[in-house]
């Protein structure tokens, strides 16, 4: 589980996330931000996202999402997305991915996630375990915001 350092996703570019130039096509970024989402939730966080939604009965939609597309991304490169905290609410997570290739930075990106009782389709407060390790890794990212700082 916890480590201190940022989480990393490692996602190796595929053929079928590149365009015909052999670049990623563009909506593949919003996919890898959802797969080091739930990377980091199994790895980091110790908590199962397939549980989460399935078991749990809580749903994590992307109510807001962007992407700044710094340098291009190829088939086969290995790229790497580092998932920050910038902002943990009652019931909502906002997180700041940025991803690299070879320590080059390629993408940054953002996601607002809502905690939603699936039954209801309303928000739904974080508690438990999981808020618990929320908190430690926005302190983490935090810190991690004022070492570049």
């Amino acid at each position: 589980m916890a480590t201190t350092a940022l989480f990393r996703s490692p996602i190796r570019i595929r053929f079928g996330d590149t365009d015909p130039a052999g670049i990623v096509f563009y909506p593949r970024y919003f996919e890898f931000f959802q797969v080091a989402v739930e990377d980091w939730f199994n790895h980091w966080l110790g908590i199962d996202y397939a549980d989460h939604i399935l078991r749990s009965g809580n749903g994590l939609p992307a109510v807001a999402s962007d992407c700044r597309f710094l340098h291009p991304s190829r088939l086969g490169e290995l790229l790497e997305i580092e998932v920050r905290i910038t902002h943990l609410g009652r019931s909502s997570l906002h997180l700041a991915f940025t991803g690299y290739v070879s320590g080059e930075l390629r993408v940054q990106g953002h996601t607002v996630l809502v905690n939603t009782d699936l039954a209801t389709d309303r928000s739904y407060p974080f508690t438990g375990a999981l808020r618990q390790r929320l908190e430690a890794y926005r302190e983490l990212s935090r810190a991690a915001a004022d070492d570049h700082a």
